[in-house]
């Protein structure tokens, strides 16, 4: 479950690089993302140093009042954690990089469920609702 949930909150840091000011995606890295890694697994912690490439390499944003913290990033531009709005898109962000987000969010998602969801026979074409639902 940790595992999951570090890598989660990799991909809300990935996002909130190209999509919230800076200060508010260190915060988050520094607080959120940092309170899940396991630094004895070399390859998360490797994960872990390289997301400050993402926050350095990503595009200028516009600074905001750091008095809201990161508690106040689901009010933010970019919308609630790791959500599309109602449908509507990503707030915020033109429709390229929305293409980008959402590519990455459906490797995210097979990748969760190649790790996290035990597969039987049959599991092959199995509809997407059943596997969130439970089947039910």
């Amino acid at each position: 479950m940790r595992k999951a949930t570090f890598l989660l909150r990799r991909q809300r840091f990935a996002e909130l690089c190209l999509t919230s000011p800076p200060l508010l995606a260190l915060e988050y890295l520094q607080t959120t993302l940092s309170a899940v890694v396991d630094h004895s697994d070399q390859a998360e912690a490797e994960a872990f140093r390289g997301c400050m490439t993402s926050l350095l390499t990503a595009p200028p944003r516009a600074d905001v009042d750091m008095g809201g913290s990161v508690a106040s990033l689901a009010s933010w531009g970019g919308g609630a954690a790791g959500g599309a709005n109602g449908g509507e898109g990503v707030e915020g962000v033109d429709a390229e990089l929305e293409a980008t987000l959402y590519g990455d969010r459906q490797a995210l998602f097979e990748r969760l469920v190649e790790e996290f969801v035990p597969r039987g026979e049959g599991a092959e074409g199995e509809d997407l609702r059943d596997l969130c639902t439970g089947g039910r």
